[in-house]
C-alpha cells in the first residue's frame, strides 16, 4: 500500500502545524521521521491513519484521494496500524483480550481465529506470558510491546509509530526497539517518528527530518545523518552527536 500527503496544510487555528506538505511513503520502506519537538512530526503520522482531517490538501491511498465515508476510513484504519506513546491499552480487559479486540469488532474474525493471531502477535514481541495479566501490572515497556502486538494482531500493511519510547526509562527503551527490530525482519511498511537517532540509523532506509512544519531534508537513512545537506538538519544534529 502506498500512502502520500498531497499539499497537505493543517492548522488549529493558532498557525499552520503543517505547510503544504507533500511526500509518498512505498511499501515495504522503512521511514523515520525526526526533527524537534512541535516541528509537526506526529501531526503528520495522524494524517496519514486520518485520525485528523487536512485543513487543505489530500491524503492519497495507492494513488487514489482517501474517501471520507465511515466506511472507507475504518477500512484504511484496518490496514494502517497505529502504536501511541501513551499505548491506549484498556487497563480493565486481558493484555489478550486487548489484541482481540480490533480482529473481533473490525475484521470479524471468531474467537477462535482472533486468539490465535493475538498469541502469534504477543510471542513476536516476547509478552506471550502475560497474555492473561491486566496492562494495569506491566511495566512501561511491556505495555509498549502489549501495545505493538495490539497493532500487529490486525495483520497491517503499513505500521505507525509515535514516538514509542518517549516516556520510558533507558532499560525498557531497549526491550522496546528489540521488539521493534522484529517487526523489521517482517518487512512490513513502517513509518515512525522518533528521537532515538541510533536507532534510526539502524533500521531506516530513509529519513524525513522536519522543521516548522515542513519536510526540510527527505535521505536515504544513513546519509541523513552522517553527511546532511541543510544548515538547520545540520544544527540540529548537532545536539545528537554531542551525546554519542
Amino acid at each position: 500500500m502506498t500512502l502520500a500527503l498531497i499539499n497537505l496544510t493543517k492548522d488549529f487555528g493558532e498557525g499552520p502545524i503543517l505547510q503544504d506538505v507533500s511526500v509518498v511513503f512505498n511499501p515495504g520502506e522503512i521511514t523515520c521521521i525526526i526533527g524537534p519537538s512541535g516541528s509537526g512530526k506526529s501531526t503528520l503520522l495522524r494524517m496519514l491513519n486520518r485520525l485528523e482531517a487536512p485543513t487543505r490538501g489530500h491524503i492519497m491511498v495507492d494513488g487514489e484521494p482517501l474517501k471520507e465515508t465511515d466506511k472507507a476510513l475504518q477500512r484504511h484504519r484496518a490496514r494502517t496500524g497505529m502504536v501511541f506513546q501513551a499505548f491506549h491499552l484498556f487497563n480493565h480487559l486481558s493484555v489478550l483480550d486487548n489484541c482481540m479486540l480490533a480482529p473481533i469488532t473490525v475484521l470479524k474474525l471468531n474467537k477462535t481465529d482472533a486468539m490465535q493471531r493475538a498469541m502469534g502477535a504477543l510471542e513476536e514481541v516476547d509478552m506471550a506470558g502475560y497474555a492473561h495479566r491486566r496492562p494495569i501490572t506491566l511495566s512501561g515497556g511491556q505495555k509498549q510491546r502489549v501495545a505493538i502486538a495490539r497493532a500487529l494482531s490486525m495483520t497491517p500493511q503499513v505500521l505507525l509509530f509515535d514516538e514509542p519510547t518517549s516516556a520510558l526509562d533507558p532499560e525498557m527503551v531497549q526491550e522496546v526497539l528489540q521488539a521493534m527490530r522484529r517487526v523489521v525482519a517482517k518487512k512490513i511498511t513502517m513509518i515512525l517518528v522518533t528521537h532515538e537517532m541510533t536507532f534510526a540509523a539502524e533500521i531506516a532506509d530513509r529519513i524525513l527530518f522536519m522543521d516548522e512544519g515542513q519536510i526540510i531534508e527527505d535521505r536515504p537513512g544513513r546519509a541523513l545523518l552522517d553527511d546532511p545537506e541543510h544548515p538547520r538538519t545540520r544544527q540540529f544534529l548537532k545536539s545528537w552527536r554531542g551525546k554519542t
